[in-house]
């Protein structure tokens, strides 16, 4: 009997461990994000190894971003966007988002002149 209830609980800590492992989100998605200047839309392109997160959006015009510092910790994704400002200087975008099924739905925050902008995002898979 004592063994049975070891091996039960072997089994639900290992059933347990594999709801913990990160989120495969490595693809091709399709990154839609709300601006003043209408909906934003990109290829968007990612990779998993561990809990490490990289990949690149590609704009129209072929305008790429790289993903920097990103991580997986279950189904919840963070990541750094660095954007070059048409005049001059640069933004930096802290992304995080959640995945559900073959969607992500998320938050970006940047500082735009010294004020904080947050802003919805969402990715579906191509």
């Amino acid at each position: 009997m004592k063994t049975a209830v070891q091996v039960a609980a072997c089994i639900l800590i290992a059933g347990l461990a594999a709801l913990a492992v990160a989120a495969d989100v490595s693809g091709e998605w399709v990154f839609r994000m709300p601006t003043p200047n209408g909906e934003m839309e990109a290829k968007l392109t990612m990779k998993v190894d561990g809990n490490k997160l990289s990949g690149t959006f590609v704009f129209e015009g072929d305008r790429k971003l790289e993903i920097s510092n990103g991580t997986v910790d279950g189904s919840k994704l963070k990541f750094t966007v660095k954007r070059d400002r048409p005049s001059g200087g640069f933004m930096i975008y802290e992304m995080t988002g959640a995945v559900e099924g073959d969607q992500i739905k998320g938050m970006t925050e940047a500082d735009m002149d010294g004020q904080k902008v947050t802003q919805e995002w969402s990715a579906k898979r191509k």
